[in-house]
């Protein structure tokens, strides 16, 4: 599924309580801020990624998560 330009989603898992998704992004896309009902847990394969949660960023590479 298109979530928007460069941004690919693959849903794996969804549950009530847990989302399980494999993302393709492409250089430069930025992933407007949102909140989610259940937990969401990700690795990175390969690039870097810069994540916001609860007002602190981290950076994150291959092997993150």
């Amino acid at each position: 599924m298109q979530m928007a330009p460069g941004l690919i989603r693959k849903t794996l898992v969804s549950g009530d309580k847990l989302m399980i998704c494999r993302f393709d992004l492409d250089l430069g896309v930025v992933i407007p801020s949102h909140a989610h009902p259940h937990d969401q847990a990700g690795y990175i394969v390969s690039g870097k990624i810069r994540i916001t949660v609860d007002g602190k960023s981290f950076d994150l590479g291959p092997g993150d998560s």
